[in-house]
Order: structure tokens, then C-alpha cells, then sequence
């Protein structure tokens, strides 16, 4: 939920394994579930942390400190429209 299965992917795939997708697998989630599509602003707030620290993790050292402010300012931009959107909808 926090880019903590993409990380593990990446990893994973630049280990050489192959990931394979089943689009007729089902997950059943306990203990509280999904958000049926809306996130409260802490979890929009982790999410794209999350964002941020992939990027850091795996791409930030491959490019100029403007080109890595450039996409810190769009993660967080995108935040500020998801809470923005997530108060207009309540």
C-alpha cells in the first residue's frame, strides 16, 4: 500500500527473478480491508511518502539535484490535489 510491493518487485526483478501476473487471482483483506477508493489524508500522507522514498531509493541517484526537486515537487503536488479532492468529496 505504501510502495513496499513495488520496492520488493524491483528488487526482485533486478535480482533476475520473473514476475508473473494472474489477473484471475483473488485477495480476501481481514482486519479492516481496503478503502473502498478513499483515503484518509494520513494514508494519502504515507502513500506518497512512499513515493517519494522509491524514488530516492532507486532513481534519485541517476539524475541532477533539479531534475529529483522537479519530482519531489510533482509527488507533492499530487499530494496537495488528493487531500484537496478528499475535503471537496466529504
Amino acid at each position: 500500500m505504501y510502495m513496499e510491493d513495488l520496492d520488493l518487485n524491483w528488487r526482485l526483478a533486478r535480482a533476475g527473478w520473473i514476475t508473473f501476473y494472474e489477473p484471475a487471482a483473488r485477495a480476501i483483506h481481514t482486519k479492516g480491508g481496503t478503502t473502498d477508493g478513499r483515503r484518509s489524508p494520513k494514508l494519502e500522507w504515507a502513500f506518497h511518502r512512499g513515493m517519494g522514498r522509491f524514488y530516492r531509493k532507486h532513481y534519485a541517484a541517476d539524475h541532477s539535484e533539479a531534475f529529483n526537486a522537479l519530482i519531489y515537487a510533482g509527488i507533492g503536488a499530487r499530494l496537495a490535489l488528493r487531500l484537496a479532492a478528499g475535503s471537496l468529496g466529504r
